[in-house]
């Protein structure tokens, strides 16, 4: 399969009460568990952006990707995440940029698209319906830093996305954590958001519920529900990004939910047990030896 993955490169700056550590971030996290758990006869396609002051954090990444649609930027965003008692985080951007140029893609050759709105200014409404009028494949959204708007001091606080239901009705898979979901149409509810995405021709809808695990929801049908696995959490930043590329790409092969979210939840559990980012590199080995 021919595989396109879109979303901005971030350089992650991770405050705790023992330092700030400094780590490739945003699309880096779908990119890694992609590429651990893809087939030899797969081909990958990035599009995001790169910038020569920071490539030798992505390199280990990134090269094993076609690199056609990596961009050169003089900067990329920098982001200093904090988490808080509820488990969802802070963020503080620098250098936010501009949409990447998809239009410079020949779309018609790739079999799925995965988008994940890294900072919520990844593409726009118009170079999305560019993307459903070429591709006839899966498109997967992740909501993710959509649900943000920014205010004068480049804090990221949750707010209803404008004009979401144009975005809606060119996507067949949505991604967003149970915050996120509150906040893709006025509802602010659940089931009332989940409902009115089905009526704009969403086919699934996935909640991640952070250590409770994630669920799909089909119209019409009952909820699918996978249980977290017990894990003891070092890091949780880009847990989410590893849960939708799993599952995204085990649903494009498999067409099997069950099985598909089980394989994401266990995916996500395993990534926050990881010291180093480039432990990331053996998931797919631990999938495989079970791990637990």
């Amino acid at each position: 399969m021919k595989i396109l993955v879109i979303g901005h490169s971030v350089v992650d700056k991770i405050i705790t009460s023992n330092g700030t550590v400094t780590k490739p971030g945003g699309i880096f996290y779908t990119a890694s568990a992609l590429n651990s758990i893809k087939l030899k006869s797969d081909e990958l396609f990035l599009c995001t952006y790169s910038t020569n002051r920071y490539e030798k954090l992505f390199d280990p990444v990134f090269s094993e990707f076609n690199q056609k649609f990596i961009f050169d930027k003089d900067e990329i965003p920098v982001v200093e995440l904090k988490h808080g008692r509820s488990g969802e985080r802070k963020e503080l951007y620098k250098n936010i940029i501009g949409e990447l140029p998809v239009e410079k893609i020949p779309l018609k050759k790739f079999d799925a698209v995965l988008i994940n709105m890294i900072t919520g200014f990844d593409i726009n409404i118009r170079q999305l319906e560019l993307i459903r009028k070429n591709i006839i494949g899966l498109i997967y959204f992740d909501v993710h830093t959509f649900s943000r708007g920014i205010d004068q001091n480049m804090n990221r606080k949750f707010r209803v996305i404008p004009d979401f239901e144009k975005w809606a009705k060119c996507l067949d898979i949505i991604q967003a954590n149970e915050n996120e979901m509150k906040f893709v149409l006025p509802f602010q509810n659940e089931n009332e958001n989940i409902q009115k995405l089905f009526s704009l021709g969403i086919k699934q809808v996935i909640v991640t519920r952070g250590e409770k695990g994630a669920s799909v929801f089909l119209n019409g049908e009952d909820e699918i529900y996978e249980q977290a696995i017990e894990t003891k959490a070092i890091n949780k930043v880009g847990c989410g990004d590893v849960f939708g590329a799993v599952y995204f790409y085990n649903y494009i092969r498999n067409k099997k939910i069950e099985n598909d979210l089980k394989l994401a939840v266990k995916a996500a559990g395993i990534s926050t047990t990881y010291k180093n980012y480039l432990d990331l590199l053996r998931l797919k080995d631990d999938l495989s030896k079970g791990f637990y």
